[in-house]
């Protein structure tokens, strides 16, 4: 699962628990707490109907993958459509000039229409996950999910920072990791424990070390 909710006492109803470890509350200034799993729901927590669980800093359910986009696999949902793209351009440019070189050559009409029909098709998906990955481009630099950029549009007009922006490369580290030499490879996620986000997380990492150990 793209994260495991904590199971701890402190996280169950009727227990008590420090209301500084949690940022978000609701419209009444109570704790947000999930009625399906019957827990306390940390920061950027959302339970998903379709996975039937509370998932951690849930970005959106995927229909693509069949899985919820979280806290764990938000990197590798963002490779696969880097990768994705890089295919489609590859594939549009070979087919491209397959297609310059059959004008000069004698092949069957059919084989004609399925090369125009290659590119036509890579170049309309290439040019939607240029546009997805642009997206989730602009949500990661600014430290948002989609969930969160759903919910909150009048931040995001308004151009005021998120409470969990904190700068452009920590925003991408959250997202690819703590090491940029890996950023495009499907390993080193993420660190962090995906309950404490924000300055928070900050304070914490400053002061205790071990805890962004992956």
């Amino acid at each position: 699962m793209p994260g495991d909710v904590p199971e701890g006492e402190a996280w169950r109803f009727g227990t008590f628990k420090d209301p500084k470890i949690t940022q978000e509350v609701k419209f009444s200034g109570e704790r947000r707490r999930c009625k399906h799993c019957l827990i306390y729901k940390p920061d950027r927590c959302h339970h998903c109907r379709i996975c039937k669980s509370c998932i951690l800093k849930m970005d959106h359910h995927c229909p693509w993958i069949m899985n919820c986009i979280g806290f764990r696999n938000h990197k590798y949902f963002f490779l696969l459509i880097i990768y994705s793209m890089l295919c489609c351009g590859f594939i549009g440019i070979t087919v491209f000039e397959t297609i310059v070189w059959s004008l000069e050559q004698e092949m069957p009409i059919s084989h004609r229409f399925l090369l125009l029909l290659c590119f036509s098709t890579t170049s309309i998906m290439g040019g939607l996950l240029v546009m997805f990955a642009g997206f989730h481009t602009m949500l990661m630099l600014r430290g948002l999910t989609t969930i969160e950029f759903c919910e909150k549009m009048s931040i995001v007009t308004s151009g005021t920072c998120c409470k969990y922006d904190l700068g452009v490369y920590r925003n991408i580290t959250a997202v690819f990791g703590p090491r940029p030499y890996l950023w495009l490879l499907p390993v080193d996620p993420p660190v962090g424990d995906g309950v404490i986000f924000g300055k928070q997380a900050r304070h914490r990492a400053d002061n205790d070390p071990e805890w962004l150990e992956p």
